[in-house]
């Protein structure tokens, strides 16, 4: 039986890793032939023959330039016409970008995925005006706008950026699932391991442990989460520690005296970036998430702690909302210190509470995003626009 080969186009192989990663494997078992196009890595090679892909390394910045993305262009419309390629799908702004130009230049099918919140919502004047431009650029010849979570689909409906015809979110939403039963497991875990952790950074058992996972932005709350953190040690003598997961952003850098907080504070832990094959280790010694996001798609991170059973805080006025159920996996928080303060106050002292959130967490995670169901509908997807 003849494949369908598709390719799938994102500027960030780390995105390739960690939001693809097995699903090629899912695809290629059933009718697909799968190529990839991303940025180089020094461990790309190895992740194209564990998935049995053909692949080819690309420069592809974030941010425009018009020499590389010309030359990007051109190379990509090279490997559609030599490899045959059928069906292109854009990841990312850049990613979404190229393969809808590429698709025009060749006539091929075009998939997008929608995995945030549009860049155009966040600029104003000349900028929103030009961003929403290329929304609308990418979609229009977009067979289907595939959404993370329904807040993705009713943004992008509100703004006009394609019509609820072309969107679909895959089951309850996501790009990849999540490997529930596998990584994310707390039974998988070592029993020591949690103790492992804490004392490879210096933490005591008796510590109460906030994680944060994420880009150090403003728009990931860390601006906020920094402070009322403090506030937390000092106006509720909560023996906390607050561990950060994750790097430096300079496109959405965060306040100046956030930073002098978390260089001054020893017991904010910064760990940098944590490979996604062990991180679900780290997860082991938290006793809550926090994630004050201001902007969101659908959040991995939280979904990938409720599988472990740690229970989050997070906003209800982006993607996040949908990552979660409120009172019964997490709570919802506002953008206020105060209310951040407050929230995880009252968690500290409720450990009973936090472990009931945890269990549920885990079982609601499992009903819903577990891999294999999103695999499928996903495969369903490629299928209306394919066969």
């Amino acid at each position: 039986m003849k494949r369908i080969k598709v390719l799938e186009i994102t500027p960030n192989y780390r995105f390739a890793q960690t939001f693809i990663g097995d699903r090629f494997d899912y695809l290629q078992q059933n009718g697909y032939e799968m190529h990839l196009i991303c940025s180089n890595h020094e461990n790309f090679s190895i992740f194209v023959d564990k998935h049995n892909i053909q692949a080819l390394a690309l420069d592809i910045p974030r941010l425009p330039n018009l020499i590389k993305d010309v030359r990007a262009i051109i190379s990509i419309v090279r490997y559609i016409r030599k490899n045959n390629i059928e069906c292109i799908v854009g990841h990312a702004d850049k990613g979404k970008l190229l393969s809808a130009i590429a698709a025009r230049i060749t006539g091929k099918h075009l998939i997008i995925w929608a995995h945030g919140t549009p860049t155009c919502f966040r600029k104003r004047g000349i900028k929103k005006w030009l961003f929403t431009l290329l929304e609308k650029f990418d979609s229009k010849k977009a067979e289907k706008v595939i959404c993370v979570s329904p807040f993705v689909a009713e943004a992008r409906t509100l703004h006009k950026l394609d019509t609820v015809e072309q969107q679909v979110v895959p089951h309850m939403g996501s790009c990849n699932g999540l490997d529930c039963y596998g990584q994310f497991n707390p039974e998988k875990i070592p029993e020591n391991c949690r103790n492992i952790q804490r004392n490879k950074y210096g933490i005591n058992e008796s510590d109460f442990v906030i994680g944060f996972c994420g880009r150090f932005t403003h728009d990931k709350g860390i601006d906020e989460l920094v402070p009322a953190f403090q506030r937390l040690k000092l106006e509720y003598e909560v023996p906390a520690k607050l561990v950060m997961i994750g790097e430096k952003d300079i496109r959405d850098d965060i306040k100046q005296d956030t930073k002098m907080m978390i260089n001054n504070d020893s017991d904010i832990i910064c760990i940098g970036f944590i490979d996604h094959s062990v991180i679900q280790e780290v997860y082991s010694m938290f006793d809550l998430f926090v994630l004050p996001t201001h902007r969101e798609g659908l959040s991995y991170v939280l979904l990938e702690n409720q599988a472990m059973e740690v229970p989050v805080l997070t906003t209800s006025i982006t993607g996040s909302r949908d990552a979660i159920v409120d009172g019964y996996t997490g709570e919802y928080i506002d953008l206020k210190i105060d209310d951040i303060v407050a929230k995880m106050a009252q968690l500290y002292a409720n450990p009973d509470y936090r472990l009931l959130l945890g269990k549920q967490a885990r079982e609601w995670i499992c009903e819903n995003f577990e891999t294999h169901q999103v695999w499928k509908n996903i495969k369903e997807i490629y299928d209306l626009v394919l066969k």
